[in-house]
């Protein structure tokens, strides 16, 4: 998922357990919004990567829509925002579960 959507698979150390943070039920709504605001500016600046050096990723693409008036750039790190969260998990959680269904 992380090479297709353009997310640096190297960067998972910072990411997930923000992830993570940001769909338990574990943490306080002040924790997660401040997890939140960590996840935006990662995803931010991964943007600003994108638009420097393109790469062949969704991403990338979007960014390029961006630069054309196509998109805003608030959907864009939305967009990444919801890779990072509910793509990741949904991912994550299917593969564990088809894995034991299929066992």
């Amino acid at each position: 998922m992380c090479d297709l959507v353009g997310i640096p698979y190297e960067d998972r150390a910072y990411f997930l357990p923000r992830a993570d943070a940001a769909l338990g039920a574990m943490v306080t709504l002040d924790e997660g919004r401040e997890v939140t605001t960590q996840l935006r500016g990662y995803i931010s600046s991964l943007l600003d990567h994108k638009r420097r050096k393109p790469a062949d990723d969704i991403l990338t693409g979007l960014v390029h829509e961006c630069g054309h008036g196509a998109l805003d750039g608030e959907s864009v790190v939305d967009f990444g925002l919801s890779m990072l969260v509910a793509g990741y998990r949904t991912s994550t959680m299917f593969l564990a579960d088809a894995v034991v269904a299929l066992t």
